[in-house]
């Protein structure tokens, strides 16, 4: 069924309403002993995303060492309107009843929550415990070092006592700064890719993943680019401008999958990687025998000539298998989910609402009757990527924005913590850290300045 974003938006918009209930047990420096969750889930009149929201809260709520954790999940069947997929279901939610945990009991204890933050970061025998199947080995967890190194290279501390100043010198504005960490498990599954050569030299790529504004099909556009330049003839350096990539259906790529889980983009250039090896291999026997015979070859030369040797210039795959990455795409575009995060944490959790009519409808269905609470001359900016060198290396050499799209979702939760720290008064400064404990050791930390966000504040 197909219908406008209108009606998408009355059908499903918004993320799903919760209650939270909670008991939580600590220490006198600030140590969580035990935390007990009981969670009332709305999913509405139907199921829809609804049955994967426990996984999703428990994984995310994971981040921290709780000593003890015990949890009653309920999705509920209701009469209003169901709950669709909003970038990380769930997680978002979890994150923030995580942090509303770490501050109450700051605040109980009169402490720095950024202290018990720190103190209640996994060990590697803790994260063991919590995440069983994914924690890698001792020394590929580096997410207590990444901490300290962003407090150094930030000026945390010093920046901290700067804001309390400032803070106390001015009774309207208000600035505040807090460090969240996020630990997100990723997992990679089957994902197709179709690449075609045409007559013309044009390439066509289809692929299982859908575009939806995260830089999937940019990212494939890349990868295609550059693993067929390996070929090395003339014109190769111009491809880029001969990709394009198009919706597939289920006629010509079955088994395509679901776009969802922070590795789509990513193991679609990989699944299109391997459609290009073999093109490769199938051409380079050709481009030999041309080159020998006229010297230097083109592109389209090259494609001219393919009638017998070549039975076939259309390759599809499936990944199946963890893949490897060395294959550069540009690391900025880890810039727009992080930036596309913080805008939308403005609006979920200061100023969004979700106006319904008598019948439970959604009323601002889009951005027609709501205005999102940002212009473009507002957005955080991507200040520094942080972290060890093998995640520096990480970063500028393998796929752009690895499981960055619905890890980057909870990174909404950076604007909570600094408002909160900021006595919820305007004029934002905050930085933002990032960590993703990967099942491949990969862990990443990334600060995000925010220092010219100016917004309303709304006193009710």
């Amino acid at each position: 069924m197909y219908v406008n974003r209108k009606t998408d938006m009355i059908m499903a918009g918004g993320r799903h309403p919760m209650k939270i209930t909670y008991s939580v047990g600590f220490k006198s420096n600030g140590k969580i002993t035990a935390l007990k969750l009981d969670i009332l889930v709305d999913a509405g009149m139907s199921a829809d995303i609804s049955p994967v929201m426990p996984h999703n809260i428990i994984g995310s709520l994971k981040k921290y060492d709780w000593g003890a954790l015990a949890f009653d999940i309920k999705v509920c069947k209701t009469n209003l309107p169901s709950r669709s997929a909003m970038r990380a279901p769930g997680e978002v939610q979890a994150s923030f009843i995580a942090e509303a945990v770490i501050e109450h009991v700051a605040s109980s204890l009169a402490l720095e929550v950024d202290s018990v933050r720190s103190i209640n970061l996994h060990k590697f025998e803790t994260l063991k415990l919590f995440f069983k199947t994914c924690a890698g080995e001792p020394l590929e967890y580096t997410l207590p070092s990444i901490w300290d190194k962003l407090a150094i290279s930030s000026n945390f501390y010093h920046r901290t006592e700067m804001l309390k100043e400032f803070n106390r010198c001015n009774k309207w504005r208000k600035r505040g700064i807090s460090r969240i960490p996020i630990v997100h498990p990723v997992m990679l599954r089957a994902t197709p890719g179709k690449v075609s050569i045409l007559r013309d030299g044009s390439i066509v790529v289809e692929v299982g993943g859908i575009e939806l504004g995260q830089g999937l099909w940019t990212k494939v556009k890349q990868m295609t680019a550059y693993a067929l330049s390996l070929i090395q003839c003339a014109g190769t350096e111009e491809l880029l401008e001969k990709v394009r990539v198009i919706q597939a259906d289920t006629l010509s790529l079955i088994q395509g999958g679901f776009t969802a889980g922070s590795t789509t983009s990513e193991s679609s250039c990989e699944a299109v990687r391997l459609c290009c090896n073999i093109l490769v291999e199938r051409l380079t026997a050709l481009k030999e025998r041309l080159e020998e015979q006229m010297g230097p070859v083109k592109w389209e030369t090259l494609i001219l000539q393919l009638v017998l040797p070549v039975p076939s210039l259309t390759v599809q795959k499936h990944l199946l298998d963890r893949y490897s990455g060395q294959f550069p795409v540009q690391p900025v575009q880890l810039a727009g989910p992080i930036e596309g995060a913080f805008v939308q944490g403005i609006g979920f959790f200061m100023l969004e609402e979700y106006p319904t009519n008598s019948k439970g409808l959604v009323v601002a269905e889009g951005t027609w009757s709501y205005k999102i609470p940002t212009v473009p001359a507002t957005m955080p900016v991507v200040k520094e990527l942080c972290g060890l060198e093998n995640v520096q290396r990480f970063l500028q050499w393998t796929i752009g924005s690895k499981q960055l799209d619905s890890a980057g979702g909870t990174k909404k939760n950076k604007v909570f913590g600094s408002d909160g720290d900021a006595t919820g008064q305007p004029n934002l400064s905050s930085l933002a850290l990032v960590m993703v404990q990967r099942k491949h050791h990969t862990t990443l930390s990334i600060i995000v300045d925010i220092t010219r966000l100016s917004l309303r504040s709304r006193i009710s």
